[in-house]
């Protein structure tokens, strides 16, 4: 998994497929790659990933920054995406132009 903080859905979902391991960054000083792996979770991945935080660890759990978006749009209020809040647990739906962080999954 990999985190970014504070991004639209648009800037999450063009930058996601061009990321690469922790690992790959830091030996070529770069983290650019063109072959895509990253991707937002489904809502059901991320329901399984904030039922395992504590075990994962560096979520962002304060009040009003905790939402994470998914790559699930909202099925009764299409075009709004899914997101799920990591301080109460809560879900919710909202525009793609809203910043909320990004906890990213891979392929594999």
């Amino acid at each position: 998994m990999y985190d970014l903080h504070m991004q639209t859905w648009d800037e999450a979902t063009n930058f996601l497929p061009f990321l690469k391991t922790h690992s790959e960054e830091a030996a070529n000083g770069y983290i650019y790659d063109f072959s895509p792996s990253w991707r937002l979770p489904t809502h059901y991945e991320l329901e399984l990933i904030y039922d395992n935080r504590l075990h994962i660890g560096g979520f962002v759990s304060e009040r009003h920054t905790s939402y994470y978006w998914t790559s699930t749009f909202d099925h009764i209020h299409q075009p709004e995406v899914r997101y799920k809040n990591f301080f109460n647990g809560h879900w919710g739906y909202h525009r793609k132009v809203l910043t909320r962080n990004i906890r990213a999954v891979r392929d594999f």
